[in-house]
């Protein structure tokens, strides 16, 4: 009753791993796991209907496009909207330059979103990425969710 949380972290295997060394231009379409240490100039977008996709943005990395994966894991810098249709977890290093659509999400104390948070159900996002209606969507948010956000620990200044 009083035990540990499970971590609830998904763990997939990554198929994929683009290196620190590494800026590429153009979007990157994929399938299963991309693990990004380097640059990417362009869209990540995760093909299929595979709920588990997921990619990973190390601290080393840098996308300046949008990312339409089920599940991110973002410890590095995203200018562009974020959409997740399943889980993101924004860690201590995460900067995000655009809007963040979730259904489930986990943020770390440091973590960074510039722009606004905006939780909606999973069939919701589909639909969206789809339609190609995330402009829209951000026309309907509502400015009372977070915009220029940082966390801080309690008492930081």
């Amino acid at each position: 009753m009083f035990g540990r949380k499970k971590n609830r972290s998904r763990t997939a295997e990554v198929d994929t791993v683009i290196g620190a060394r590494v800026t590429m231009s153009g979007n990157i379409e994929f399938a299963g796991g991309l693990h990004l240490d380097g640059v990417v100039r362009g869209n990540i977008t995760a093909i299929g209907d595979d709920i588990n996709a997921i990619v990973i943005i190390s601290e080393h990395a840098e996308v300046d496009g949008e990312v339409h994966v089920p599940n991110v894991v973002l410890n590095g810098r995203v200018v562009g909207d974020v959409i997740a249709t399943e889980r993101v977890e924004l860690h201590q290093l995460a900067r995000v330059s655009g809007n963040v659509y979730y259904h489930s999400m986990e943020m770390v104390i440091g973590a960074e979103v510039n722009g606004q948070l905006l939780r909606r159900e999973p069939d919701e996002l589909k639909a969206m990425l789809n339609s190609g209606q995330e402009s829209q969507a951000v026309a309907e948010a509502s400015p009372a969710q977070s915009t220029a956000q940082e966390i801080q620990p309690a008492g930081a200044e």
